[in-house]
C-alpha cells in the first residue's frame, strides 16, 4: 500500500509515475544499491576501455570514405555531440538514480520503453559479438596460410570462425561468472594499443614501406556517409555510463562529465591517431579493416593479428554475458515463472541457461560466417541501434528534463540522418 506523502517505488511502472507525475514536494528520494567505490582515475580507464575495441580496425576506412581533413572535421563534432549526450544520460542517471542503462530507461521513459531498450541492447551486443566473430576469423587468415598451411579449406577465415569459435569462445560463454575473466580481460586492452602503435609509426614514418595509393582531404560522394555509423559504433560508451556513475566515489554529474572527457580525450588519442596514419599509409586504398592492408608477411603486423585475436577472444563473452542476462530477464517479462520458488532464484538453472545460450551462439556463428565483410556489421550497428543508445534515447531524456522542442528536433533529425543515410549505404554496397 503507497504512502500519501511519498509513492513507494515497487516496480517499472512505479518507477515511471514516481518520477513523472509527482509534485516537486512529492519527488521521490531514491538511493543506489550501495555506495561508490571508484575513484575518477579507475572510472576514467573503465569509461575509455568500455568503447576501444574493434572500432579502431575500421577507423582508417573511414577517413577513406571522407579524405583526411573532412574525417578529423566529422570526428571532432560527433566526439562534441556524444559527449553532450553522455551528459544527458549522466544528468538522468543522477535523477532516477538508476545503475544500468535499460534501468534508466524504464525509469525515465516507463516499462514500455524499457521492454524496447532491452531488445535493442540485446541486439547490440548480439551484433557486437557476431563482429568480433567475423573479426577473429579475418585476422586468423593470413596466419594459417604464413604459418599453418595454405590449402584452401583449412585457411578459409570462415572455417576459421566455425572451429575457433565452437572450441574455444563457447566454452567461454558457458562459464556461470563473468569475474573468471577478469584479469585476462583487464590486459586485453593491450593488443589495441599496440595496434595503434605500430600503424602510428608506420605512417609517421616519411618513407614508409606501405605508402602507395593517393590521400584526398575532402571526399564528397555517397561513401561520405559511411564514416559516420562506423564513428558512433567505435565511441559508444553509453550503455556503461550509468554503470560507471553509481560506482563512483563522489557522485555528481559535474564529476562525471570529468570522467567522460578524460575518458574521450584517450579513446580520441588511439582513434585520431589510428584513422589518420592509418589513412596515410594506404590513401584511398585503405580496406574495411587496416590489418587487411599489411602484408602476411610483416612479423610486427602477424603479431598485432595473434594479439588481437587474444583480444577479441576475450570481448566476445563479454558482450555475451549481459546479452544473455538481458534475454532471460524479457523472457520473465512475458512469461513469469510458474512458482514463487522458481521466482526466488538468485541464479539461472543450467537447462535454461544452456539453450539461451546456445540459442543466441548458434545464429551469431551463422551470420559471423556468412557476412562477407566486418565492417558491414560495424555499419548496420552503428547506423541502428547505436543510433538508438547514442542519440534517440538521450534526446527523449533531455526532452523529459529541459523540455526543450528545439533539443529534441536536433537529436530526432540527427538519429534519422545518421539512421538513414548509414543503412542505406550498407545496403547499397551490399547489393553492388
Amino acid at each position: 500500500e503507497k504512502s500519501e506523502d511519498k509513492p513507494l517505488i515497487d516496480t517499472p511502472d512505479d518507477h515511471y509515475y514516481a518520477i513523472n507525475n509527482t509534485s516537486d514536494s512529492q519527488k521521490v528520494t531514491y538511493q543506489f544499491d550501495d555506495e561508490g567505490h571508484g575513484s575518477t582515475v579507475n572510472c576514467i580507464f573503465n569509461l575509455a576501455t568500455s568503447a576501444i575495441g574493434g572500432g579502431v580496425l575500421a577507423f582508417p576506412f573511414a577517413y577513406s570514405a571522407t579524405g583526411l581533413l573532412s574525417g578529423l572535421v566529422i570526428t571532432v563534432i560527433m566526439i562534441a555531440v556524444m559527449a553532450y549526450t553522455q551528459h544527458i544520460i549522466s544528468e538522468s542517471t543522477e535523477r532516477t538514480r538508476s545503475s544500468n542503462y535499460n534501468q534508466l530507461v524504464t525509469r525515465m521513459l516507463g516499462p514500455r520503453w524499457g521492454i524496447a531498450c532491452e531488445i535493442i541492447l540485446i541486439l547490440y551486443l548480439l551484433g557486437a559479438v557476431i563482429a568480433f566473430m567475423s573479426i577473429i576469423g579475418e585476422l586468423g587468415e593470413p596466419i594459417v596460410k604464413r604459418y599453418i598451411t595454405d590449402k584452401v579449406f583449412w585457411s578459409s577465415g570462415k572455417v576459421l570462425i566455425a572451429i575457433f569459435s565452437t572450441a574455444i569462445i563457447l566454452p567461454l560463454c558457458l562459464l556461470r561468472r563473468i569475474d573468471k575473466l577478469g584479469m585476462a580481460s583487464a590486459i586485453a586492452i593491450l593488443p589495441v594499443i599496440y595496434l595503434g602503435f605500430m600503424v602510428i609509426i608506420d605512417g609517421a614514418s616519411a618513407e614508409s614501406k606501405h605508402q602507395t595509393a593517393p590521400i584526398s582531404y575532402s571526399i564528397w560522394t555517397i561513401q561520405f556517409f559511411n564514416a559516420f555509423p562506423l564513428i558512433v559504433f567505435a565511441y559508444q560508451s553509453h550503455i556503461q555510463v550509468p554503470v560507471i556513475y553509481a560506482e563512483q566515489k563522489k557522485r555528481t554529474v559535474r564529476q562525471m562529465d570529468i570522467v567522460v572527457f578524460f575518458a574521450m580525450l584517450l579513446e580520441s588519442i588511439l582513434y585520431i591517431g589510428v584513422g589518420s596514419f592509418g589513412y596515410l599509409l594506404y590513401g584511398n586504398e585503405t580496406k574495411g579493416t587496416i590489418l587487411l592492408n599489411y602484408s602476411d608477411r610483416d612479423i610486427p603486423a602477424n603479431i598485432a593479428r595473434i594479439l588481437l585475436m587474444f583480444h577479441f577472444t576475450l570481448a566476445t563473452p563479454i558482450n555475451f554475458f549481459p546479452a544473455r542476462l538481458a534475454l532471460s530477464s524479457l523472457i520473465d517479462r512475458f512469461f513469469p515463472p510458474s512458482s514463487a520458488a522458481e521466482s526466488q532464484l538468485s541464479y539461472m538453472p543450467w537447462k535454461r541457461f544452456l539453450i539461451i545460450t546456445l540459442s543466441m551462439f548458434i545464429p551469431c556463428l551463422i551470420i559471423a560466417i556468412a557476412v562477407p565483410q566486418v565492417q558491414i556489421v560495424f555499419s548496420i550497428i552503428g547506423s541502428t541501434l547505436g543510433v538508438a543508445v547514442v542519440f534517440f534515447f538521450p534526446t527523449l531524456f533531455a526532452w523529459k528534463h529541459h523540455r526543450s522542442i528545439i533539443l529534441a528536433i536536433i537529436g530526432g533529425i540527427l538519429s534519422i540522418f545518421i539512421a538513414v543515410t548509414g543503412t542505406g549505404i550498407t545496403i547499397y554496397d551490399m547489393v553492388k
